[in-house]
């Protein structure tokens, strides 16, 4: 089992054989999936930065499969026509009926 920091609010433990996840825990949820004013609060994934290419394919490629992604939604911030920062947004609990 590895643990891989998203980012300071983010851990996924990941098992590398089988190439899925094992576990995910979110520091300050209740903070990551309040909305803003302005929508859905993003965060980057900073960590990715320090990892080898061919291990942040992996997480990327856990990271969008379930059931990670029924907690964390992935996207890419742009700022320029050549740089692509990953971020992502908590998705929030769904309320019992």
């Amino acid at each position: 089992m590895t643990g891989i920091e998203l980012n300071e609010h983010i851990l996924l433990r990941i098992n590398r054989a089988e190439r899925r996840a094992v576990g995910l825990t979110i520091l300050e949820y209740s903070l990551l999936a309040q909305p803003t004013e302005v929508g859905q609060r993003s965060v980057p994934l900073s960590g990715l930065t320090q990892l080898s290419a061919e291990l942040r394919a992996l997480v990327l490629e856990i990271a969008q499969r379930s059931p990670v992604s029924d907690f964390l939604m992935l996207s890419a911030y742009t700022p320029s026509g050549v740089e692509m920062i990953p971020i992502t947004s908590v998705r929030p609990i769904p309320k019992a009926a």
